[in-house]
Formats: structure tokens, sequence, C-alpha cells
């Protein structure tokens, strides 16, 4: 994060998991345990990026979706907001 760069990459979601659903929800979950449940849809951005619209809220999913080495990237930090990117797991 822009603002707080100290707390990158802090252990407080160090397990944090997301789970997108069939049914256009996404489970959020910390050390097995649900913290959230919300619904979720792909919008286009003018500048031809995509972004999740995330209704409640969720804190880790803003930003413009980038795909790099494996990993989905929900890149915020050009709006001064924090960068949180995943792993894909089975």
């Amino acid at each position: 994060c822009y603002w707080n760069p100290e707390n990158a990459n802090g252990t407080e979601y160090k397990n944090l998991t997301l789970t997108f659903k069939q049914n256009d929800t996404v489970e959020v979950r910390v050390n097995n345990q649900t913290i959230q449940l919300a619904s979720w849809k792909i919008v286009t951005l003018n500048d031809g990026f995509s972004k999740l619209e995330v209704n409640p809220l969720v804190y880790q999913l803003p930003g413009k979706i980038l795909f790099c080495e494996g990993r989905v990237l929900f890149y915020d930090s050009y709006t001064d907001g924090c960068d949180n990117y995943f792993k894909k797991i089975n």
C-alpha cells in the first residue's frame, strides 16, 4: 500500500483464500474460516482493463485485474490504493 508500506505483506492475511463460485459469489476465508461472502461481476473499464465489482466491498479486490507469472494482481496503487496478488491453488 502506498500509504503504509511498512505493513506490506503483513501476516494477518497470510492464510487468506478467495473462492470464486459459479453463482457469482466470492467466499473470503482466513485460516479456513469464512469471514465474508460477496457477489461479484467483471466490468470493463474505459482503458480496456477489467476490474471486479464486488458487493459488499472485499478489501483485497479493488483495482485493475492483471495476470503475471501464475498470479492475479488487483492493481489499485495507481489510485493510491493497495495492490493485492494471489496464486491459484487447487
